[in-house]
């Protein structure tokens, strides 16, 4: 057993690196009382054993999403989540975990929106490290959806501003991202149009 938890459905998200081994995340605590944590740990397959859990990220406030997790092909693993205070002052951040470490490198912010909430988010990283990550951001004043990205050119590199991903509007929602092998990015979403028909677009 990683974690017991009193909660029904327990969530937890998993990478696998290209060597075979893996990281686990899962969200701990209550915004209620500050306590809010993401933690992971590490599957060995040379020893056949998990790692004990280390803390990802620690949040006072009243939500912490569940992180998501890709690995490069040198096994380093990024981490990206939102953290806000009931659709306030969201902030779209992220992590890095080095093959072998033991600790988390300390959270970066990505961006930020503040009249509303960051209800998606998705990551993608190449074999060589660098990535993509989207988001969708619900402005609750205007009714309307604002569809954000970042890139970083290599593991180690500085991450974009954030940007309008191409070609979407305030009805665009479910954005996911994926990657090839030589860092052709493709960000998929729906798009609702007058009709009231959801069309899929990337």
């Amino acid at each position: 057993s990683l974690f017991a938890s009193d909660d029904a459905t327990a969530p937890a998200v998993l990478t696998v690196t290209a060597d075979g081994r893996a990281e686990a995340a899962w969200t701990t605590g209550s915004g209620n009382d500050g306590s809010l944590a993401a933690v992971s740990a590490g599957w060995d397959p040379a020893t056949g054993r998990w790692s004990e859990p280390i803390t990802l990220t620690a949040y006072a406030g009243l939500d912490l999403s569940m992180p998501r997790l890709a690995s490069a092909a040198d096994g380093t693993v990024t981490a990206v989540w939102a953290q806000g205070d009931g659709f306030w002052n969201y902030e779209a951040m992220t992590a890095t975990l080095a093959p072998g470490a033991t600790a988390w490198s300390a959270p970066h912010r990505l961006g930020s929106f503040s009249n509303g909430a960051i209800e998606q988010f998705a990551v993608a990283v190449a074999p060589d490290g660098a990535a993509t990550a989207v988001w969708d951001a619900f402005d609750r004043t205007n009714d309307s959806h604002v569809l954000s990205t970042v890139t970083r050119a290599a593991a180690g590199a500085a991450w974009s501003s954030p940007a309008a991903v191409p070609g979407t509007d305030a009805k665009s929602t479910d954005v996911q991202v994926s990657m090839a092998a030589k860092g052709t990015t493709t960000v998929l979403w729906q798009s609702a149009s007058a009709d009231g028909i959801e069309r899929l677009k990337s």
